[in-house]
């Protein structure tokens, strides 16, 4: 199993568009580890909610309370990145066996 979900912030496209549409630079991206985690367990599954959040913030970085533009394009990217996380977590929780299944299986 994987022990790192990678996040990309696709909509930075949106929030940097000219840099981005102009470079070949690749879009931001982290990786978000949780190794260390025992996802059966629903405090460590909140633990790799708060280090998904963490890392979409980091991703889409912030914007000046003076550019309102550029405020609802990181609110944007925050949006969709984090649409897109939740796609791969939901992937990596299904393959969780779950407490309830072990506990019957002794």
């Amino acid at each position: 199993m994987k022990t790192i979900l990678s996040l990309a912030a696709l909509a930075a496209a949106v929030v940097g568009a000219p840099a981005f549409a102009q470079s070949d630079a690749p879009l931001p991206s982290v990786s978000v580890r949780h190794a260390d985690l025992d996802l059966s367990n629903p405090r460590d599954v909140k633990r790799l909610d708060y280090r998904i959040v963490h890392a979409v913030t980091g991703v889409c970085g912030t914007a000046s309370s003076a550019d309102p533009e550029g405020q609802t394009n990181v609110q944007r990217c925050r949006v969709e990145t984090l649409a897109a996380a939740n796609t791969q977590r939901a992937a990596l929780l299904a393959a969780v066996p779950s407490r309830a299944v072990l506990a019957s299986a002794r």
